[in-house]
């Protein structure tokens, strides 16, 4: 769901989703029911489309995620 959703987000909406998501993938890292190499390569990949529209780069699609992922592990599910 976490990917449908940072795949779907419109312009304008794309940081927030994707964080979003990241502290959610996040928060199963902790708790051990997901590696954070998979978290990651989910978001990656479901972020592609993000590169190079309205000034979203690579870099901060890379950002994003690993925020996200470290906020969302220090609270596990």
């Amino acid at each position: 769901g976490e990917s449908r959703a940072v795949i779907a987000a419109p312009v304008g909406t794309r940081h927030t989703t994707l964080l979003r998501a990241a502290r959610r993938l996040g928060q199963w890292v902790g708790g051990g029911a997901l590696t954070s190499a998979d978290a990651r390569m989910i978001l990656t990949a479901a972020a592609r489309g993000y590169v190079g529209f309205a000034g979203y780069t690579a870099r901060q699609v890379e950002r994003d995620i690993t925020d996200g992922l470290v906020y969302g592990a220090a609270r596990p599910r």
